[in-house]
């Protein structure tokens, strides 16, 4: 049972820190789609 909840405990941990890392992400790529829209404009 130790090893099952071990697994758990790191595939959540793998998903809050890829749901965190796009979350943190979407600004930059927000600001560089407007930046590349104004240069281009």
């Amino acid at each position: 049972m130790s090893v099952i909840n071990t697994l758990r405990a790191v595939i959540e941990g793998i998903i809050e820190g890829v749901v965190v890392g796009v979350i943190l992400a979407l600004p930059a790529i927000v600001a560089a789609i407007i930046g590349l829209a104004l240069f281009i404009l």
